[in-house]
């Protein structure tokens, strides 16, 4: 409803437009594109002027990148934002993805920008940036009963400033994540470190684990404008909790008891 009152309006400027007028009131056309897709996904757009929504719609890859795919807009200044990798995160509200509170998150890029646009045709070419961080989990002395489940405080993303969105969220960490022997989690941006681990193991006490805490002391942040991944590898045998952030960040132990 929203892209017809759009095209609606800007229909109506073009028709109010002749040649000798100034052209300033008609209509523009901008085509978005990314320099390089980060994940395979879908991809939402979403078009301000002065805070108010011009346009927006989620479409997929294919669309995206068909040369013929371009919004009507007004003329003057933009605010343009694109997130690619959109899969099972839907739109709450006109800005907020967020997931359905026991799934994991999607592999989100974004990016925006304020552009001033005067001519025509426009060309957008936008640069997403990571807005999600894999928690890689090797888990040593693995029993079948094992259990393990990630849970937080935040569960969306605004798709138009890339800050973080509060919803808890509890997600199992099941065998069907498991790539190359390690269970692969996918997180969305968090608010802050309360992120928690819990971990269930037969004949021991169930233990919850500040898992944020860990990641934060390992030198995990969650304001860098790309976020970084997480390898953990939790040793039962030993009792012992290793973290790295990045790929080669340092190794930082924990002991399960003192945590």
């Amino acid at each position: 409803m929203k892209r017809i009152l759009c095209l609606f309006c800007a229909a109506a400027l073009l028709v109010s437009c002749t040649v000798k007028e100034d052209r300033m009131p008609c209509p523009a056309y901008i085509h978005p594109m990314v320099s390089e897709f980060p994940d395979d996904g879908n991809v939402l757009v979403t078009v301000k002027m002065e805070g108010r929504l011009i346009y927006q719609e989620i479409v997929t890859r294919e669309e995206f990148e068909n040369p013929d795919y371009e919004i009507m807009v007004p003329r003057g200044y933009l605010d343009v934002a694109v997130t690619t990798g959109v899969d099972r995160m839907v739109l709450k509200s006109a800005d907020v993805l967020s997931t359905d509170r026991v799934s994991e998150a999607d592999k989100l890029s974004s990016y925006n920008q304020q552009f001033y646009v005067t001519k025509e045709k426009e060309n957008v070419v936008a640069k997403p940036e990571k807005q999600f961080t894999r928690v890689y989990f090797d888990i040593l002395g693995e029993s079948p009963e094992f259990e393990m489940t990630v849970g937080g405080d935040w569960a969306g993303m605004n798709a138009f400033t890339m800050e973080p969105v509060r919803g808890p969220y509890s997600v199992d960490i099941t065998r069907d994540m498991i790539v190359n022997g390690e269970y692969v989690f996918v997180m969305a941006r968090q608010g802050d470190y309360t992120l928690k681990l819990f971990i269930n193991e037969p004949g021991k006490a169930f233990r919850t684990i500040e898992l944020g805490e860990l990641i934060r002391t390992a030198g995990y942040q969650i304001d860098t404008p790309v976020l970084a991944d997480v390898h953990v590898t939790i040793d039962l045998t030993r009792g012992l909790i290793f973290v790295k952030v990045g790929d080669w960040g340092e190794i930082v132990t924990f002991n399960i008891v003192t945590i």
